[in-house]
């Protein structure tokens, strides 16, 4: 079994060679798909000559890198991904390339230099000892690197020391599912020369939550045909029947998480001045940005340093009420923020009319249910409530359900007014 200086050696002299020689590898031993590469090639800042095919995804795309932000790319190559973030963080930003590579840390520069990109600088390093100061990232972006990295861990506690809290990762990878025989990996790391390190998929996501970091998001995940050829070369037949049985496989998959932010939270009640905060913090949780409307709903709000991280809004006729919305910025989860709005809202609607709440939802189902939520059926709800245009509920569609509420009663002391 190879050392981890055997590996890392063994990387750097096969990368020089594609560094030195500035061709990139055949897209047959490309693992981007067409589509992701024309996706790819149509991005603002995209520079060819920087582009050696050596990606598995784009990271980029998913990233919500902002103007002003400074960005990492760790691995960065020949500086593809680097030259496309300076683009999105602009002249306010910065963008920093890591590779352990020399070669390609030179043709990064050069390109740069020949471009006049005056955002960005390149840095030879190894990504387990980044030699950056701690929680000064907004972004860090990895292509197809990490799993090419011996220490996996101490790779993403170094990611999780360099972002600031509330800062995020997106990063595209290789992951194997399976127990993958070794001939079967040999044939892969033939066709994709990705593959020698990459570790199972479930493990990979173990080391990402215990370097720290919450709100793990899968946006892409494609399976990898490994050629023929390849197979026939290195594996047996049993073996190649398993992996054509998908018993075993190698897949490239998008990660995006966030280093939390602890706070003391605050729960408060947000008008139509923050209309425009609320779609956008609805926007980042990935719901319609026109599910809350400001003008005939209550909404409870959290705010951190004057930013809206949380919200649960609900409107109501008579007796009958419609939860609209519950979102939490992602990097403000797993700190209880979702349940304290929760318990405001029923401590709220005991004070009302209102008993019988309603809501249309695929997430969260036993998290709801832990509250005291039950499923039901559209049948099940109250005609007037769904006949009222102002509170309407759609037909559910695929993996979505109906929940409903019953608001108990309080004692007197639990009915006391509190403070928002």
């Amino acid at each position: 079994m190879s050392t981890p200086s055997a590996t890392k050696n063994t990387i750097q002299t096969r990368y020089s060679e594609i560094a030195i020689q500035g061709t990139p590898i055949p897209e047959t031993n490309s693992a981007l798909t067409p589509n992701l590469r024309q996706t790819y090639g149509q991005m603002s800042g995209y520079l060819h000559e920087a582009d050696l095919n050596l990606g598995c995804g784009l990271p980029l795309h998913n990233a919500s890198i902002q103007p002003g932000d400074q960005v990492l790319d760790l691995g960065c190559g020949a500086g593809v991904d680097c030259f496309i973030a300076a683009k999105l963080v602009g002249e306010e930003g910065y963008v920093t390339g890591i590779d352990f590579t020399p070669a390609m840390v030179e043709r990064a520069e050069a390109i740069r230099v020949k471009n006049q990109i005056d955002n960005v600088e390149f840095l030879e390093a190894d990504l387990e000892e980044v030699p950056l100061p701690a929680q000064e990232m907004d972004v860090v972006v990895s292509n197809c690197t990490i799993n090419m990295v011996p220490d996996k861990a101490k790779a993403f506690k170094e990611i999780h020391r360099l972002l600031r809290p509330g800062g995020q990762f997106c990063i595209s990878d290789v992951v194997l599912t399976g127990d993958m025989p070794y001939k079967i990996k040999q044939a892969g790391e033939d066709c994709y020369g990705y593959v020698a390190g990459a570790i199972d998929r479930e493990q990979y996501l173990r080391l990402i939550k215990k370097s720290g970091f919450v709100t793990l998001e899968i946006h892409d995940e494609q399976e990898l045909e490994i050629a023929e050829a390849s197979l026939q070369k290195f594996a047996d037949q049993t073996a190649i029947e398993q992996y054509h049985q998908r018993e075993t496989g190698i897949r490239t998959i998008t990660i995006r998480g966030y280093k939390a932010i602890n706070i003391k939270p605050v729960v408060g009640i947000s008008g139509e001045e923050e209309a425009e905060e609320i779609k956008a913090l609805l926007t980042d949780c990935q719901l319609p940005a026109n599910l809350v409307d400001t003008e005939t709903e209550t909404v409870f709000s959290i705010h951190y340093r004057d930013e809206l991280v949380g919200l649960l809004s609900f409107k109501t006729l008579e007796t009958h009420g419609l939860v609209t919305a519950l979102a939490i910025h992602p990097a403000y989860r797993e700190q209880r923020l979702a349940s304290l709005l929760h318990e405001h809202f029923v401590r709220d609607c005991q004070l009302g009319e209102c008993k019988q709440f309603y809501i249309l939802t695929s997430q969260s189902i036993a998290w709801l249910e832990s509250k005291g939520w039950t499923q039901t059926t559209r049948g099940a709800i109250a005609a007037q409530f769904l006949g009222d245009e102002t509170l309407i509920l759609r037909p559910e569609q695929e993996n979505e359900v109906y929940m409903t509420l019953t608001i108990e009663e309080s004692s007197s002391e639990a009915n006391a007014p509190f403070a928002l």
